[in-house]
């Protein structure tokens, strides 16, 4: 397993890309579940040796979504879309969410720190569930479909 400054630094490079204006990204599953992997909740991701390239969000829906509540839902959307097999949200999907998690992140101006204790740690309490995945699909599907309305893409 890489280290942990070498997944923040892999994680902190897509930010820095999407801050640059180079919205379309090629996401590796593996890469999607950085912080899952580190938790140690998913051996396994769903996607886990998918390669899917995605749009972001415009500057504009990335700052729609620059709030503590979208960036709360966007980081258990995260985790769920990447470890949980979900009917009509696939590898693409999960990275899109991923993504658009980073960019927002990034926008925020959130530290490593801050955003792993604020925003990633409690998504990682929820999906630890033995049921989160059943009772989190829904809002994960709507988040994909949300994120799409707002101009983000999946190019597979």
């Amino acid at each position: 397993m890489p280290s942990t400054q070498s997944l923040w630094w892999q994680e902190r490079e897509m930010i820095n890309a999407y801050t640059a204006g180079a919205s379309l990204l090629r996401v590796k599953g593996m890469t999607v579940g950085l912080v899952a992997m580190l938790s140690g909740i998913a051996s396994n991701p769903a996607y886990a040796n998918m390669v899917s390239t995605i749009q972001t969000p415009p500057e504009q829906g990335i700052e729609e979504l620059s709030n503590a509540q979208s960036l709360h839902e966007l980081s258990l959307a995260n985790f769920i879309a990447s470890n949980c097999r979900i009917e009509g949200v696939g590898a693409g999907d999960a990275a899109l969410i991923a993504g658009t998690a980073q960019a927002v992140a990034g926008h925020m101006g959130l530290s490593m720190d801050d955003y792993f204790s604020n925003f990633l740690q409690p998504a990682l309490n929820k999906v630890s569930m033995p049921d989160a995945c059943d009772k989190h699909a829904e809002a994960t599907r709507d988040i994909a479909l949300r994120l799409k309305e707002l101009g983000g893409a999946v190019i597979e």
